[in-house]
């Protein structure tokens, strides 16, 4: 995967722990929310990387 630059760190950290900003999803086809996604995937970037 490689490191994450520490330029980056504040932008994944802040997807990381934000609030949920897209009001509405996909439709209810059972795929997960957009932001609880990005969210999720920041979260493992930012636990790979320390």
């Amino acid at each position: 995967m490689g490191l994450l630059p520490g330029q980056a760190r504040p932008a994944v950290r802040r997807i990381a722990l934000s609030a949920r900003r897209v009001v509405t999803g996909s439709p209810c086809d059972g795929t997960p929310h957009p932001d609880l996604e990005a969210r999720r995937l920041a979260r493992r970037l930012l636990a790979a990387t320390g």
